[in-house]
């Protein structure tokens, strides 16, 4: 059955009859919903389905090609998981959402303890290495190494003073002596989007006595801040000049 704009109409002041609502005009032809307030009225006029994306360059090659003819959008860095790309207000206040990107990495659970195999492979599967610099090596690395060389036995007992754990560990091929746990450690997981480089913070490093291994978060989300300064700098490089995009954060 073909729908007319008169039958569609009639649909419309029908269900809004349903919901105790009704479309008023005032003398500049202007259209007012009229319920529990009053609201601008005006047909939708965004696009039915927004853009979603895990990755940035989506955006980008989004943005270079010109799809849709948009002018004068606008990045806004929500957090390090999520981007819009948005449009201008239009006449009613209103501002169209046309691409969300999110992220899909794995998340972690800071705080739980897991067993040696499940932190060595949470290690390198989910950190990304980091520079070693001068007076200071690698601590995912380091980590890796103390964990693979931690002994297990029925006589191993953690010694803690709250801040310093030490546990015992192989020394060569047969004998073992003690090591001090690394801890602090600096690290750098994978928590935003993986085109970026992943902003490093500092972590809590615990063994308990089943030689199972957590992390605790420790620099007090600051991490975030530097995420959204990164994304934002991606897009200041790959984004050319004359598309005068702004990008905020």
């Amino acid at each position: 059955m073909d729908m007319t704009t008169d039958t569609l109409q009639h649909i419309e002041n029908q269900a809004l009859a349903a919901a105790d609502k009704k479309i008023v005009k005032n003398d500049d032809g202007k259209e007012f919903l009229i319920g529990d307030d009053v609201h601008p009225y005006h047909t939708k006029w965004q696009a039915d389905e927004v853009i979603t994306t895990s990755t940035l360059s989506s955006i980008v090659d989004y943005l270079k090609a010109g799809i849709d003819g948009r002018k004068d959008c606008f990045i806004h860095v929500v957090s390090p998981t999520e981007v819009a790309l948005l449009g201008p207000l239009d006449g009613y206040g209103e501002r169209e959402l046309l691409m969300d990107a999110k992220p899909t990495n794995d998340s972690i659970d800071w705080g739980r303890f897991y067993s040696r195999e499940a932190m060595n492979i949470l290690l390198q599967a989910q950190f990304q290495p980091m520079q070693t610099t001068a007076g200071h090596n690698d601590d995912r690395d380091a980590i890796v190494q103390f964990i693979g060389n931690l002994v297990q036995d029925n006589a191993i007992h953690v010694q803690d003073d709250g801040v310093t754990q030490t546990a015992t560990v192989k020394q060569g091929i047969a004998n073992q002596g003690e090591a001090m746990v690394p801890n602090p450690v600096l690290l750098k997981p994978y928590r935003t989007f993986t085109e970026i480089d992943q902003p490093e913070s500092n972590f809590i490093f615990r063994i308990n006595d089943d030689m199972e291994s957590a992390l605790f978060e420790a620099d007090g989300g600051a991490w975030r801040q530097q995420a959204i300064k990164n994304i934002k700098g991606y897009f200041e490089d790959e984004l050319p000049d004359e598309l005068k995009i702004t990008i905020l954060g």
